[in-house]
């Protein structure tokens, strides 16, 4: 009886143990789901890249990214198949052995695509701004570095006096001085405080050889709070209000630096409780034996302010008024009388931080405290309001207000662990935002900036190898 003829391939699928064509294909189509096992290795956590595509789509990325993310894995599921594909044709010969190497390139390839080159392309902005550097040096202190002791104010006080770090942590005081036809000159006078440690260091540095240290137990966790009176003075425990917990928050030295505040919890107000600022007179060397409760206590009453969250700012002894942050990112002004001075203010435009938050004299100035798609800051100020976006890629790192004002100082550094953004120096003016000093640092120099006096700016330059205070005179156009 006749019979038809094996073709040659199926003759050659019965013979080799290959799969037949169909099954072969579904086989290499379901294998190439493997990709999506692949682990993607990151800085804190390590995940699955099918659970990294799920994350994608459910958060509020751009929806060219999530196409890009996607067409990326289907490219390698197209080729993981083609190769199992091509396997499953001898899978009883070397073929399988390709496997060797293809694992590693597709790990290599997904680890480079979704940690690397996608978040760089949808994370990062080129900055295409080009250097400022006209302004002339007044002078320049090598190996101090400018740094933010605390809370720091935007602006600086009467003095013209700066904080700068050696590259052994010590602390001093730059003071800068111009007298009417002589050069400006740069003194650095050592502060003669305690070295700082992991868990001694200090949050509020003033005249005279004052400060606030915070001291963390080693054993507890707990933390207490140590006043130096004058210079050389003994560091003295600093004595709480009764009832205060370390919820809510650290004690705020007044402006002029004589008194204390703390936010402390009104007692048997129940829970949760209400709140009070409780203002009382530092400790001088002559009156370190002072009762804890002193008759000359101020106590503010929050009460009319309605139930909310409150951080402490600023104290102003002079004004007798207390800066509080309401809710996070709502500020008021409160007279000791428990009154508000105006009406709460949310600066529009930025998604402001209780620490992101800064008043100037009658004036404000704020910028966001989180965010992916670039950070932004706002100001109003007697020069003019306005705002300005920082490129994707870079958060601030200080920002400094002229005297009077007119200017503003931004220092940028790159807020990603990728790309090869560069720090940024550079300075606005108030009236209308634009540009009038630019300096590019090196990644992570993240420095510094502040105003010494109307006519001078000073940052921390880096130049790979050390640091440097540098002190500029601000051309007088500038200002205008």
């Amino acid at each position: 009886m006749w019979a038809p003829r094996p073709s040659r391939a199926r003759a050659g699928d019965a013979g080799s143990g290959r799969a037949p064509t169909p099954l072969r294909l579904g086989l290499a189509a379901l294998l190439s789901c493997s990709i999506y096992a692949l682990p993607l290795v990151g800085p804190h956590a390590i995940f699955f890249l099918g659970e990294s595509l799920l994350s994608a789509t459910r958060h509020e990325r751009p929806i060219a990214w999530i196409a890009a993310e996607l067409s990326v894995a289907l490219a390698m599921q197209i080729g993981a198949g083609a190769i199992w594909y091509w396997i499953l044709g001898h899978p009883v010969s070397l073929r399988p052995f390709v496997l060797v190497v293809a694992v590693p390139v597709f790990f290599a390839v997904a680890e480079w695509c979704y940690l690397i080159a996608l978040p760089t392309r949808f994370l990062i902005e080129r900055d295409a701004k080009v250097e400022q550097r006209a302004w002339s040096a007044a002078c320049t202190v090598p190996n101090e570095s400018l740094v933010v002791v605390g809370y720091k104010p935007v602006t600086v006080g009467a003095g013209d006096t700066l904080l700068v770090s050696d590259p052994t942590a010590r602390l001093a005081r730059l003071t800068v001085t111009t007298a009417p036809g002589t050069a400006t000159t740069c003194r650095v006078s050592a502060l003669g405080l305690p070295p700082p440690t992991a868990n001694v260091s200090p949050v509020w540095i003033g005249d005279d050889g004052r400060a606030l240290l915070s001291s963390t137990s080693k054993d507890t966790g707990s933390q207490a709070w140590l006043w130096i009176a004058a210079r050389g003075a003994t560091p003295t425990p600093l004595d709480e209000p009764a009832g205060r917990r370390s919820i809510d928050g650290p004690p705020v030295i007044s402006r002029d630096g004589h008194m204390v505040a703390w936010l402390t919890p009104v007692p048997n107000s129940g829970q949760p409780p209400a709140l009070s600022i409780v203002v009382r007179r530092l400790p001088t060397p002559e009156t370190f034996t002072t009762p804890s409760v002193a008759p000359g206590d101020v106590v503010i009453d929050l009460s009319r302010l309605g139930p909310a969250s409150f951080v402490l700012r600023e104290v102003d002894t002079k004004m007798r008024e207390v800066l509080l942050a309401m809710n996070e990112r709502t500020f008021v002004t409160v007279g000791f009388d428990g009154v508000a001075r105006g009406s709460p203010l949310r600066p529009e435009g930025v998604d402001t931080l209780h620490m992101t938050f800064r008043r100037v004299g009658d004036g404000w100035i704020a910028w966001d405290g989180y965010k992916e798609d670039g950070y932004t800051i706002a100001w109003s100020q007697p020069a003019g309001r306005g705002s300005h976006r920082i490129p994707k890629g870079r958060s601030i790192t200080d920002v400094g207000v002229h005297p009077d004002g007119r200017l503003i100082a931004l220092s940028v550094t790159t807020s990603l662990s990728i790309g090869d953004v560069r720090d940024a120096v550079y300075v606005l003016r108030a009236a209308d935002g634009g540009e009038v000093f630019r300096h590019y640092l090196p990644r992570y120099a993240r420095s510094a900036v502040l105003f010494p006096s109307r006519d001078l700016f000073a940052y921390t330059d880096w130049d790979g190898t050390g640091a440097a205070t540098i002190v500029l005179r601000i051309p007088s156009d500038a200002l205008h």
